[in-house]
């Protein structure tokens, strides 16, 4: 039979010293045993002589003031974020009021190629097939005499003399 079988792990004989050296260092400290809480609680006049560890507060209001004069999450405790920007006023173009004509404009020859949002609004861009032209526009601006009115992230819809018309993306 070997010797290393007969004698426990050296890690198990360590961990079990250091418990044991713990227990020593806590039993001869200034606190009562738990027994002795015991005992103290069961006794009527002894009650008063008992200290807890936690303080106990009969008055709500004093605890509350005790905690804002300091509080747990204090200023140095996180960084200061940064004041959220201002809100702009969106101020929405005016569009001239369209004019009533007897016969409808012809369709236009524009291709409705993309839109995207920008701070001031979103613009769409067009291209004139007739002259290959292509231009970023938002709502008010023309282009080949047709205004534009609205702007959706896949149509808009333009306005000539009171008639409208919806290009759709790439149709």
């Amino acid at each position: 039979m070997r010797a290393a079988n007969l004698f426990p792990p050296v890690g198990w004989l360590i961990s079990t010293a250091v418990a044991g050296v713990t227990g020593l260092a806590l039993q001869s400290g200034d606190s009562p045993p738990v027994a002795d809480y015991a005992a103290a609680l069961a006794s009527d006049d002894q009650k008063a002589q008992v200290t807890l560890s936690l303080p106990i507060r009969a008055d709500p209001e004093r605890a509350l003031a005790e905690f804002r004069e300091r509080p747990l999450l204090a200023e140095g405790r996180r960084p200061i974020l940064p004041a959220p920007p201002e809100a702009k006023e969106v101020i929405e173009p005016e569009i001239p009021p369209p004019t009533v004509v007897e016969t409808p404009p012809a369709r236009p020859a524009l291709v409705m190629l993309g839109s995207i949002e920008k701070s001031d609004g979103r613009q769409v861009l067009l291209r004139d097939d007739t002259t290959g032209h292509e231009a970023w526009l938002g709502i008010g601006d023309a282009q080949a005499g047709w205004t534009v009115v609205a702007i959706q992230p896949e149509s808009v819809t333009l306005q000539l003399q009171g008639a409208e018309i919806t290009l759709h993306l790439f149709n």
